[in-house]
């Protein structure tokens, strides 16, 4: 199932308490979402910065409402 995966996320918690978030997409541009979260990248391979598991949230929905926009 793998194959259907459009967009994916790792979320890595750093010794300071903030956690660094890896985004990964295969054609949807998720730079986007990066930006909005201290971060930046490619529009298919971006990082960014998350300071609560409330935002770790915020991000994760904000991916699964790129890929769904983007596939209708």
């Amino acid at each position: 199932r793998i194959d259907t995966v459009q967009s994916w996320a790792i979320f890595v918690e750093q010794p300071e308490g903030h956690y660094r978030v890896r985004l990964r997409s295969k054609s949807i541009v998720i730079n986007e979402i990066a930006k909005r979260h201290d971060g930046g990248g490619h529009p298919l391979a971006s990082g960014a910065n998350s300071y609560s598991l409330e935002e770790n949230e915020q991000i994760y929905q904000e991916i699964k409402d790129t890929v769904a926009h983007a596939t209708h």
